[in-house]
């Protein structure tokens, strides 16, 4: 199926909707006048909150588009936020403009629930079904929110004693490939999508994708060869990929056979940091 053909169910429908009242017992009239209360509370039109008030209070200096300070105040938007014109690219503009908020259809409030939901762990799925919107919403809210802090991720450096692993995720369904017979591939696979990730003792961690199957030094470095601080003591297990880490940043290293560790308690085990790290990444699949 083509991605432009998939169909989602609508957040706004309960089975009861269109069911004449004398036909729903009274728990079920409950469920929907609350269902619906619910949903109309998570998706009122941003006339109707005070979010123009509080965004016109911020004063705007240069044109979030081309950068130039010689813009002027030029009427509101349906919404009532204040619009701008610069006089250099002559094009209008407005305070979110080139923000994770810009082209916003449901209040701000959302948006920043959302954010808190998926930092605390919580999946697309579970946040797009409490707040009654699509998974498509949830999906599109999420690309936004990693584009965002691309750049932040670029520039984290872990140092000191750091701890680094693999860990992987399955593709999608319709992403898999099979054999001829038509069975999936076992094993670490071209169907397992492998995770590099680093942390270090301060709690810092960079977690990038490359690649699929086992990891290569290849691939390892491209990953993480930027993020480590040269001269840290490396913590890891007994992986080949990464030697060239060792190698090319001069790190010191303390190596664990990794079947040795499985039968560890989370305290003793000298991996655990980056475990629960790894943990952490299921909780959102």
């Amino acid at each position: 199926m083509k991605k432009n053909q998939i169909r989602t169910r609508s957040r706004r429908k309960t089975p009861w909707d269109g069911v004449p009242a004398d036909e729903l017992d009274s728990f079920e009239i409950f469920l929907r006048r609350e269902y619906h209360e619910h949903y109309s509370v998570h998706h009122v039109s941003i006339s109707e909150t005070d979010e123009a008030q509080l965004l016109n209070s911020f004063e705007i200096s240069t044109c979030h588009l081309c950068g130039s300070t010689r813009i002027r105040k030029d009427g509101f938007t349906k919404s009532r936020l204040q619009r701008y014109y610069s006089n250099d690219c002559r094009q209008n503009f407005v305070i979110t403009t080139g923000t994770i908020f810009d082209s916003h259809k449901l209040p701000i409030s959302e948006l920043i629930e959302f954010c808190i939901d998926v930092f605390g762990y919580g999946s697309t799925s579970l946040t797009s079904k409490a707040n009654k919107n699509s998974i498509t919403t949830s999906n599109y809210w999420l690309n936004k929110l990693f584009l965002l802090l691309k750049d932040y991720s670029d520039s984290i450096i872990v140092k000191g004693k750091i701890q680094i692993d693999e860990t992987y995720y399955r593709k999608r369904n319709d992403e898999l490939k099979r054999t001829k017979e038509g069975k999936q591939f076992r094993g670490l696979s071209r169907n397992q999508e492998c995770i590099y990730t680093a942390c270090d003792e301060n709690g810092i961690v960079y977690a990038r994708a490359n690649g699929t199957g086992k990891p290569s030094q290849k691939r390892c470095w491209e990953a993480l060869g930027t993020h480590i601080s040269s001269g840290s003591l490396m913590i890891h297990d007994k992986e080949r990929a990464h030697r060239v880490l060792v190698r090319n940043l001069n790190l010191k290293e303390k190596v664990y056979d990794a079947s040795k560790l499985e039968n560890y308690s989370d305290k003793k085990n000298p991996m655990n940091q980056i475990n629960q790290v790894h943990n952490l990444k299921t909780s959102l699949l």
